[in-house]
């Protein structure tokens, strides 16, 4: 499986927990925080939050998936269905800017990202 360079690595785990810490900011409280996992070429972001009947628990959701083609170097977003699948997010191209994604899931005028 390819992966991320290492430098390319830190680079977008620090636009990665910025993006989340300032999206956990705007949730006001503190029972929702974001959060991303790197496998691969691919970034997972996730919404953590606290379990309705058992507050010493949490639970996850997947949000958007970020897939950073190996051989062109483009960025393309992804976005689950009900059953847990991933598709690409048509209304938005490839990006050679990781950010610019980011943007595009804050932007979604569909909600099929934060609803």
């Amino acid at each position: 499986m390819p992966t991320l360079s290492p430098f390319e690595r830190k680079r977008v785990s620090l636009l990665m927990e910025r993006y989340c810490s300032n999206r956990t900011v705007l949730a006001d409280t503190p029972k929702i925080r974001y959060t991303f996992t790197i496998r691969g070429t691919f970034v997972t972001l996730m919404e953590v939050r606290l379990h309705w009947r058992q507050p010493n628990q949490s639970t996850s959701s997947k949000i958007a998936q970020f897939r950073r083609s190996p051989r062109s170097s483009f960025w393309t977003l992804h976005c689950r269905d009900n059953r847990g699948h991933w598709h690409l997010f048509e209304p938005a191209t490839g990006s050679k800017r990781l950010d610019f994604l980011l943007q595009v899931v804050d932007d979604d005028s569909t909600g099929i990202f934060y609803g």
